[in-house]
């Protein structure tokens, strides 16, 4: 795990998520407070729409809403350290548990980028302000959502290796190299 946080770092700095942007993120709490469950019925509108989501969450959707709502107010806490890769990384491990296709949780996650987009210019109006807001958001959401799949990357090479016999360090240099023989 301690690799993956290293990666999580550098697409930390690689995104640019600095401490301006924690700033605007902390300032955007409010702003999700008001419309944080519209965009969690939103996102949970589209999973329903959809037979193999739907199925997932079936029976569970009111439960599931408390919790969607409770992870996008973590976004706002304008602290990105390792407590909240770890917050992210157990969110993608349960997705995981759950047989959730990460393409599913990437597809969905659109519906977080234009809500948002959404509750921020109607609070903030469309000026440079909320731009740089929005930009945040995108930005802590992307980064979420590239924790959230090293959990599912780390499942598929356990369960390779489990299948194969083939040690995990092996698998992570034939993923890193590309399968090339060495010339």
């Amino acid at each position: 795990m301690e690799e993956n946080f290293v990666i999580y770092t550098e697409m930390k700095d690689f995104l640019k998520l600095g401490p301006d942007d924690e700033a605007r993120l902390a300032s955007l709490a409010p702003v999700f407070e008001k419309h944080g469950p519209g965009i969690t019925d939103a996102f949970y509108d589209a999973l329903l729409a959809y037979p193999k989501t739907a199925a997932i969450v079936d029976g569970r959707v009111d439960a599931l809403k408390k919790t969607h709502i409770r992870w996008t107010m973590s976004l706002f806490a304008g602290e990105y350290g390792r407590p909240f890769y770890e917050q992210q990384y157990r969110i993608g491990e349960v997705h995981v548990a759950q047989d959730i296709n990460p393409e599913f949780v990437e597809g969905v996650m659109n519906s977080l980028r234009l809500g948002g987009r959404q509750a921020i210019e109607t609070e903030l109006g469309s000026g440079m302000d909320a731009v740089l807001a929005h930009a945040a958001l995108v930005k802590v959401l992307d980064l979420a959502l590239m924790t959230i799949n090293l959990a599912y990357q780390d499942e598929r090479l356990t369960r390779i290796s489990n299948f194969t016999g083939m040690s995990r360090k092996l698998l992570e240099n034939l993923v890193k190299r590309g399968g090339k023989k060495k010339k």
